[in-house]
């Protein structure tokens, strides 16, 4: 029998199992050669993922249009976005790594080397903020779902397995008990050995598939253990995230704020 590991990938989004720090920061990311003020938050393990969510964010809910500019960015170019400005300009998804974390900075340019930034633009400035924190929420959703949907497909397949385990040890008790009945009936000395030596191999093979059947059923308990971990993980990051939202971003500066981030346990 395969190990039950190797049946099913449960995590594809490895990141929403553990600790995560959620937060928000207003800081300058490198866009190109220049650098460019951002709200920066993390985006967990699958930067691919990101990159989709934001996409779909972006379409679905801003209903812009965004393309790829590079293999880290993405941008909504010379686009209205009347919550945040009055004027035109980009909207820009910077995506990096840093301190093994994948992060996406979020920016509206105004011009090439322009973005709106708490000291010149504060109000403008703390609706982009709620947008970050909107993709935020988003991304997680999805993130969380797309973890579920792999493990509950993984707990299907356990299912099926013992399932069939189960049917295998059905058929194996049948033919064994006939097989006793005919060394109970049988006088053929050399048949009677044969169907001894029958009656042998099936305990083993039953202690083999009750072995099978017992891991099987303790892998699906545990991954339902999992499951309810990340339940409640995405309770926690949705809690975490309307909190953020309720702090009150200071009206100039950059760099890192106490009220700009949250623990996740």
């Amino acid at each position: 029998m395969k190990k039950i590991g190797t049946l099913m990938v449960l995590m594809t989004v490895s990141y929403v199992l553990s600790a995560q720090r959620i937060t928000i920061v207003e800081r300058n990311v490198k866009n190109k050669e220049k650098p460019l003020h951002t709200w920066v938050v993390p985006v967990g393990d699958d930067l691919n993922l990101a990159k989709k969510t934001f996409r779909s964010f972006v379409r679905k809910e801003l209903r812009l249009k965004p393309e790829s500019e590079g293999k880290r960015m993405l941008v909504a170019q010379e686009v209205n976005l009347p919550a945040v400005s009055a004027y035109r300009g980009d909207l820009k998804g910077i995506f990096f790594s840093e301190n093994n974390t994948n992060k996406l900075g979020i920016a509206f340019a105004l011009g090439y080397d322009i973005a709106l930034n708490s000291n010149t633009y504060p109000v403008a400035m703390r609706a982009l903020r709620t947008i970050t924190l909107d993709y935020l929420r988003y991304h997680y959703i999805r993130s969380y779902d797309q973890a579920l949907n792999a493990q509950e497909e993984g707990v299907v397949k356990l299912k099926a397995r013992a399932k069939k385990v189960e049917k295998e040890i059905a058929s194996l008790l049948v033919a064994d008990q006939r097989n006793r009945r005919k060394v109970y009936k049988t006088e053929d000395v050399v048949a009677k050995q044969a169907l001894s030596n029958e009656v042998a191999a099936s305990e083993r093979e039953h202690e083999n598939l009750s072995a099978q059947l017992l891991e099987l059923n303790q892998e699906i308990v545990r991954k339902h253990v999992e499951m309810n971990k990340t339940r409640e993980a995405y309770n926690g990051a949705m809690t975490h995230i309307r909190r953020l939202r309720t702090v009150e971003r200071p009206q100039a500066g950059y760099g890192n704020y106490d009220n700009n981030h949250i623990d996740l346990h």
